[in-house]
């Protein structure tokens, strides 16, 4: 009920005048500029037979969300600037998660703490060079491989890291360094994951209207108990998007190579999507998708061909309830979109699910196991999902969402396990002042 309730506010909300500015506070303090502003956003959500740790919960279950992100910038013109932000994670209602399940890292609840920390210069001196340095979030192309995985809670992905920037007319590149916040539910946030990461990503548009870039990215770490807790994942690949005429593209592929303990890795992903936006009412747009996540073909032999999501977000690349990761997964995709007035937009999605590999497991969006038979006897047909999704944008200030999904699970969910249809909706509002 409140899912539809959402959905007619958002036909009878009258539009507002579009500010310029989302910061409740701006002002020249010599030798800068300083800016103050707070984003809040709440989201409920209505899960059946699923939730964020499993699938085939057996119940349904609700769940209220709330984030709070309050900012201060101070730039100086043609120089640095110092970005702060603050993050508060909460939930209530929910029957199936507890924080007190959770050790560190609950994807739900992070009582305040800092989020983003971080100096910033783009050009040094005008000079090419420039540096970003401190706590922060890093995103890059279609955030396949680096992506802050904003849609959750608390957030995926966050870094205590340094980035040097050399860019030109033509080409931008930036170095990366850094190690990965382990969130602390219920103190300051201040442990890593056991491993470094450092890499490079470049960013080229060789024609108008068309973007190619270019990455590599490690994953390391050399201080587990035994070799066996030691690994090394690099991934080298490309992204690539770009119109012409009322076609649009894009399109990732990445190969990881490298150890993890005793195994070899060979492991690849690719995407690709062609749309096309018609010329008639409502401008809409009709795409077609094909993903691929590798799998491992013999899970017992010495050699490892599931592929790592590296540092990428899963929320809107295999399906919005998120019972994938990317990981041993096939993924045809079709869409609809239309945007009905200025603001307003739906989106329909269709996705068909398939393991790359039958005897590899299904991976959860945690990353986690899911379900998996070694015997390959199950086949690898995971099921279907359709998806649709409401935005309107009032103004800079305020925007609002709303969605509905359904799962129906396949060949191998149903001869591994319950295998009940699951069912999602939510509806979301988000405030920038």
């Amino acid at each position: 009920m409140l899912f539809w309730c959402a959905i007619l506010s958002i036909f009878h909300y009258p539009a507002a005048s579009v500010a310029k500015s989302t910061s409740f506070h701006s002002t020249a303090l010599k030798p800068g500029k300083v800016e103050m502003g707070i984003n809040q956003r709440f989201r409920y959500e209505y899960l059946d037979e699923f939730n964020i740790k499993k699938y085939g919960t057996g119940h349904d279950d609700n769940v209220l969300l709330s984030r709070t992100q309050p900012y201060l910038r101070y730039t100086i013109s043609r120089g640095p600037s110092v970005f702060l932000q603050g993050q508060d994670s909460r939930f209530w209602f929910s029957d199936d998660i507890d924080k007190e399940d959770y050790i560190q890292g609950c994807p739900y609840y992070n009582e305040f703490d800092l989020h983003q920390a971080y100096l910033e210069w783009r050009t040094i001196a005008e000079t090419p060079f420039g540096f970003k340095a401190g706590r922060q979030s890093v995103g890059y192309g279609d955030t396949r491989i680096f992506g802050p995985g904003g849609w959750g809670n608390v957030g995926r992905h966050l870094w205590d890291a340094g980035i040097v920037y050399y860019e030109t007319k033509n080409i931008k590149f930036d170095f990366i360094y850094g190690k990965k916040i382990f969130y602390d539910w219920d103190r300051f946030d201040e442990d890593h994951y056991d491993y470094h990461a450092y890499g490079m990503y470049v960013q080229t548009k060789p024609l108008t209207d068309h973007t190619l870039d270019f990455f590599y990215a490690v994953k390391d770490s050399d201080s587990g108990i035994s070799e066996d807790d030691e690994f090394t994942v690099q991934t080298a690949g490309f992204y690539g998007k770009g119109k012409w005429h009322q076609f649009d593209y894009n399109a990732t592929a990445a190969y990881q190579f490298g150890d993890d303990g005793k195994d070899d890795i060979a492991a690849y992903m690719m995407h690709a999507e062609v749309g096309f936006t018609t010329a008639l009412r409502f401008k809409p747009r009709l795409a077609a998708g094909y993903t691929i996540g590798s799998g491992d073909e013999d899970p017992n032999d010495d050699d490892q061909g599931t592929y790592d999501g590296v540092f990428g977000g899963v929320a809107k690349y295999y399906g919005r309830m998120n019972l994938f990761s990317g990981s041993n997964l096939t993924n045809w995709q079709t869409s609809i979109a239309v945007k009905l007035y200025k603001g307003f937009s739906i989106c329909v999605d269709y996705h068909w699910f398939r393991l790359a590999e039958k005897k590899d497991a299904w991976y959860y969006c945690n990353n986690k196991v899911m379900r998996k038979d070694e015997t390959g006897d199950s086949g690898s047909d995971l099921g279907e999902e359709l998806d649709m999704v409401c935005k309107y944008k009032i103004n800079s200030h305020l925007k609002l969402m709303a969605g509905y999904a359904c799962f129906f699970p396949g060949y191998f969910v149903e001869n591994t396990g319950t295998a009940e249809d699951a069912h999602w909706a939510f509806t979301q509002v988000i405030f920038s002042f």
